[in-house]
């Protein structure tokens, strides 16, 4: 069964995918968003990833199915998550105040869904259905929040929290490189940020 509200086939069961919940399905997806958020979708490999997660590679098949299906369910967790810190927001400051909070308790989960937004509007050049797909699930929980504010904020509120999370997005990825450049520690780079950002 499709699920519509993220616009994925979450009831349809993967090949090889236990049913039910593991510790070791938690543990590789949180593995897993890390270093998708560090070094790219497209970076660490099956074996790299299920040696973090302390499983056997063909564990990680076992309940994964492949790759792709990994990186879609890493994606698809992080979009459902966001959705749902969203989803009670009606004005565009609760709406910036939510993402906010959940940037600081899931940034790498912000960094991974900005990189595969960006992934998939390059996609519409090269083809990849999987990144174009991937790519409509990150941005499902945005378009939500978007279209809840039409009615109160209309473009110029959309705009201003687009707006918002691509900025977050892009200065935390970079943090560590103009921290590094400016002879600051990482630390005091993202407080400084976020004091910044708090005064948007």
């Amino acid at each position: 069964m499709a699920d519509k509200s993220l616009g994925t086939t979450t009831g349809r069961r993967r090949p090889g995918r236990p049913r039910g919940t593991s510790n070791s399905r938690a543990r590789v997806l949180a593995v897993a968003e890390k270093l998708f958020a560090e070094e790219g979708i497209n970076g660490p490999g099956l074996r790299r990833i299920a040696a973090a997660a302390d499983i056997r590679a063909s564990s990680l098949i076992h309940l994964f199915g492949s790759r792709d299906g990994l990186i879609d369910a890493v994606v698809e967790r992080a979009a459902r998550d966001l959705n749902t810190t969203l989803a009670a927001a009606r004005t565009t400051d609760d709406l910036r105040t939510r993402l906010i909070a959940w940037m600081h308790q899931h940034p790498d989960r912000l960094r991974m869904l900005a990189a595969v937004m960006l992934m998939g509007e390059s996609a519409d050049k090269t083809g990849s259905p999987a990144a174009r797909r991937r790519a409509r699930t990150a941005v499902w929980p945005l378009r939500n929040a978007l279209h809840r504010l039409r009615g109160s904020a209309g473009l110029a509120g959309q705009v201003e929290f687009a707006f918002l999370l691509s900025t977050l997005a892009f200065a935390r990825a970079t943090a560590p490189l103009f921290a590094e450049a400016t002879g600051v520690e990482t630390r005091r780079w993202l407080t400084e940020l976020e004091r910044l950002v708090s005064r948007l």
